[in-house]
């Protein structure tokens, strides 16, 4: 039986095909190929792979038959590993040495020639057939990184750090400094922010939060003078018309009025205590953030915007900002005895993970002063609009912290227009602040009796 499965040597090796035999034959034939690797290799015959299909085979089960693997190519042991193998998966997070998410990162496969790039938070997949393949993970502003996986027969999650590599950045960063003065005020700010980050371990803060909506909706056309007098009746009640035109524009208007604590803890620890609450209309088309999912921090290198974009959005101020923006100086200002530099911050691609607006940055501690940004309408989940506008203050020296923020937003549904204006307010703020053992629980926010 065995005889009659060493058919094909016209390529100059050995090819078995033994489909059609049971577990044992198989498992005899594989000690066939064996004698006859054995000879082959001395008369300098390279040996094909044999294939045993609807077998699977593992590398452990393979050494039984004592094949003489020194003299296999990594090429010939990787079809032996995924011999009668079904696909697998690798996936992974590909982050930086502060643990942020790297977007974007390009993870090749050297023996497929393909690959994947990571989404906005860094997380990549790829299906491959079981076996050894060469990963080689790269990303603009970071070393590249090389490394070899073995693929068996389960997942494998492989989490991947890139180094910097500063020696780019830095040739954008002088190539860009000649053109304007804006690069090198924004690339200060980025060396500073991790000090910035870390400047507090906890807080607690008193905010007052107003979120309001109004609808527009399209006017009918308004009578001509001879069509008004054409009408039949009494004239109208000026006084009674103006109440009407009241009450129909409360009823436009959707309003929730809150007051809470908020509890942080470094690095992403939150808890709201609501203690006043009130709402007029219907408070679904309104943008209420929750701290714990958003908290709008441009220092960071993403900035996470559940339910307001698909993906996070990539700060003007990231470590690789200077890759995915262009700035510009438009003024130098004179604020009490700060000087403030305003700066343009423009994409320089239009995509889901940019926006567009004013960056105003302090002088001497290079923190932000205050920013104004848009995001673009193709990364919006609801909104065919959203601006951000945050004001910083400082209460101690040279720590500056948000006193407001703003978010203003628009949505068009049919011939109505939804335009929201949502207002939070910081107060009390007490820096390093020590909260009790196991304070920060599962639950992200807390009503009070009295709310």
């Amino acid at each position: 039986m065995v005889s009659k499965c060493l058919v094909n040597r016209s390529d100059g090796g050995l090819y078995g095909v033994i489909d059609q035999l049971d577990v044992h034959s198989k498992i005899t034939y594989a000690h066939a190929l064996r004698n006859n690797f054995n000879h082959d290799i001395h008369n300098n015959i390279l040996i094909s792979p044999f294939i045993i299909s609807r077998t699977r085979y593992h590398i452990s089960d393979l050494k039984h038959f004592s094949f003489p693997f020194r003299f296999l190519s990594s090429g010939l042991l990787m079809s032996l590993l995924a011999v009668g193998s079904v696909a697998q998966s690798i996936s992974g997070h590909v982050v930086d040495e502060n643990k942020d998410p790297v977007p974007f990162a390009n993870v090749f496969v050297r023996e497929l020639n393909t690959g994947t790039a990571t989404d906005s938070r860094g997380r990549y997949f790829l299906t491959l057939d079981a076996g050894i393949y060469n990963l080689v993970v790269s990303a603009v502003g970071f070393q590249t990184q090389a490394f070899q996986i073995i693929l068996r027969d389960k997942p494998l999650v492989k989490n991947i750090t890139l180094k910097d590599s500063s020696t780019e950045l830095d040739e954008v960063v002088i190539k860009a400094s000649r053109r304007d003065p804006a690069f090198e005020i924004i690339q200060k700010v980025i060396e500073t922010k991790e000090k910035i980050i870390k400047q507090t371990s906890s807080s607690r803060t008193q905010v007052y939060v107003r979120a309001m909506e109004t609808t527009d909706k399209k006017k009918k056309k308004e009578p001509t003078v001879a069509e008004d007098i054409d009408k039949k009746g009494p004239p109208t009640d000026p006084f009674e018309e103006a109440r009407k035109k009241e009450e129909q524009r409360l009823r436009q208007i959707n309003l929730v009025e809150m007051q809470l604590t908020l509890n942080y803890q470094y690095p992403d620890k939150y808890k709201e205590e609501r203690t006043g609450y009130k709402a007029y209309g219907q408070k679904d088309g309104l943008y209420i953030p929750i701290f714990s999912e958003a908290d709008f921090n441009f220092y960071y290198n993403l900035v996470d915007m559940k339910g307001i974009s698909e993906i996070p959005l990539i700060s003007p101020v990231s470590r690789t900002a200077i890759l995915s923006y262009k700035y510009k100086l438009e003024e130098v200002l004179k604020e009490r005895d700060q000087v403030v530099y305003k700066i343009k911050v423009m994409p320089r691609k239009t995509g889901d993970a940019t926006c567009k607006g004013y960056m105003f940055i302090n002088d001497s501690t290079w923190n932000i002063n205050r920013l104004e940004l848009t995001l673009d309408k193709g990364g919006l989940r609801y909104y065919d609009h959203f601006t951000i506008k945050q004001t910083y203050t400082e209460i101690e020296p040279d720590f500056w912290i948000p006193a407001r923020q703003e978010f203003i937003y628009e949505t068009k549904v049919g011939a109505s227009m939804f335009k929201g204006n949502t207002v939070l307010a910081f107060s009390e703020y007490q820096r390093d602040y020590v909260f009790p053992n196991r304070f920060f629980g599962n639950e992200v926010s807390v009503i009070t009796q009295e709310a």
